[in-house]
């Protein structure tokens, strides 16, 4: 597996910063579209997009750090492009106050059904 240096290679700063935080509808359904392109990019990795495992780590600013992504029991890998769509994704998590930041999120895709559940970190 690559390592790289992802604080060199993500911007310090997010554009996004200072505006409003998202509403629990805004944030079920960003959630929901991290986990459809993880089921994707499953699918693009040759794994089965109908059962996927993924979980995605985010930093003290919301960034993503770090995704897992596992189909029928078999990890893959994911390299940093993936990564830098999740983040761009991901940019209106960055307004989220102190209490409602995001740890993580799981994904889980079982005979093609999407369930996600997100980990709080405050």
């Amino acid at each position: 597996m690559a390592f790289w240096n992802r604080t060199k290679d993500l911007p310090r700063e997010r554009e996004e910063v200072g505006g409003a935080p998202l509403d629990p509808t805004a944030l079920l359904e960003l959630v929901e579209r991290i986990g459809d392109e993880c089921a994707q990019e499953v699918g693009r990795l040759g794994g089965d997009a109908d059962q996927v495992m993924a979980t995605v780590h985010l930093d003290t600013v919301q960034r993503v750090t770090r995704v897992e992504l596992v189909s029928d029991g078999m990890p893959l890998l994911t390299g940093k492009t993936f990564i830098r769509q999740l983040n761009d994704l991901a940019a209106p998590l960055v307004n989220q106050p102190p209490g409602r930041r995001l740890a993580h999120i799981d994904a889980t895709v079982a005979d093609g059904q999407l369930q996600t559940r997100i980990t709080y970190a405050d």
